[in-house]
């Protein structure tokens, strides 16, 4: 079952059950933000903000992660995989699923190729069994297969197969496929990225010059990616392994399962977030946050209360860095700081939801189905 679906069926039975009225009644209290009529503005340029964001930012890290594809796709069409070049071409996946994470906050964009690439190139956990079949039937149309045989996992479970298996016995297997299904794949992911790239150089004039806060406009999209992106990596990339929802360890629900890099993955994003809302020395929305403090009475600035939790989290989950998933799930030691990690994102969440978002005048356009 996709992870997005494992997250809408288990997360609200959880809740229902774990919390009390009187804790929820507390919790609605403590997030509910001021209403709209009381918020008040503050004096930031955010065509400048969004024009920087563009060109330091988002054109820059899909480039990369174009390049990634187009190095991959090159290594996977030209050549027979085998044990003379299997581990180059397993690094120049690797550099593809670094590059995604520095990318994934932007997958945002108001036409039909967003929800495309979205559902075609990082669904995960892959199915592991229909992937084998494809490989094994030579399938070289995937634009019929469904999302979570296709995209980024599925490639990384034919190029590294199960936990313990040889490179000799991987290299042997993509063999009896004569490669064909493989290649499908990486072509795939190339095309859906040339066209979200495409699509992105289109709308960046709209992007970088479009006032106001309403549905659909640039801040509104940017703003609901950011935050969606940041749950996605606290309730599904971490979650759901730890077990939050139902109490079942599931490590190989966990991106980069299989090359072994989930852990290394969760921190490389967890730092990109924090270096997009940081922004380099550009407008960022630290800054943007830091002017919106005026509707804050806490003696903190709105900018650096999600800072110092994004920055606690990150030198706490670094304490697990180079560490398998599933080492990090089966000692109790490590548990305990991956659940840490969780809680210390868990707790940034209202300063992001209940204030960031409607001091920007901006509505929360998505589900997370979280409770928070």
């Amino acid at each position: 079952m996709p992870l997005m679906e494992l997250l809408l069926n288990k997360t609200l039975p959880f809740f229902k059950h774990s919390i009390s009225l009187a804790l929820l009644l507390g919790f609605l209290t403590y997030c509910t933000p001021k209403e709209k009529t009381e918020i008040q503005s503050c004096s930031f340029d955010q065509t400048e903000m969004l024009a920087a964001y563009y060109s330091t930012t988002i054109n820059p890290r899909l480039n990369n992660l174009k390049i990634a594809a187009e190095s991959l796709n090159n290594q996977i069409q030209t050549q027979d995989i085998n044990l003379g070049n299997i581990d180059a071409t397993r690094g120049l996946y690797i550099k593809l699923l670094d590059a995604y994470q520095a990318w994934e906050i932007f997958k945002f964009h108001p036409s039909s190729a967003n929800g495309t690439l979205y559902n075609r190139l990082n669904i995960f956990p892959t199915d592991t069994t229909s992937v084998l079949n494809n490989n094994e039937n030579q399938i070289s149309d995937v634009s019929v297969i469904v999302k979570d045989q296709v995209g980024i996992p599925a490639l990384e479970f034919l190029l590294f197969g199960n936990e313990g298996m040889t490179k000799k016995s991987v290299a042997n297997r993509l063999a009896v496929g004569n490669y064909t299904y493989l290649r499908a794949l990486s072509q795939n992911i190339l095309d859906n990225l040339s066209a979200f790239q495409t699509d992105w150089t289109n709308y960046s004039t709209s992007f970088t010059t479009t006032t106001g806060s309403g549905d659909g406009t640039p801040i509104a999209l940017f703003a609901n990616s950011f935050v969606q992106d940041f749950e996605y990596l606290k309730n599904v990339k971490m979650k759901i392994p730890a077990g939050r929802y139902d109490r079942v360890l599931k490590p190989h629900f966990a991106e980069g399962f299989f090359a072994q890099k989930s852990i290394d993955n969760l921190l490389l994003h967890l730092d990109r977030i924090i270096s997009t809302f940081k922004n380099s020395d550009d407008l960022g929305l630290d800054d943007y946050c830091a002017c919106l403090s005026v509707n804050r009475t806490s003696s903190t600035s709105l900018d650096n209360d999600i800072l110092n939790g994004f920055n606690n989290a990150r030198n706490t989950l670094a304490n697990l860095q180079g560490k398998k998933i599933q080492d990090v799930l089966n000692s109790p030691s490590d548990l305990d700081i991956f659940n840490s990690v969780i809680d210390q994102l868990q707790a940034i969440t209202p300063f992001l939801k209940s204030e960031m978002i409607p001091y920007m005048g901006v509505k929360i356009s998505y589900q997370d189905n979280d409770g928070d």
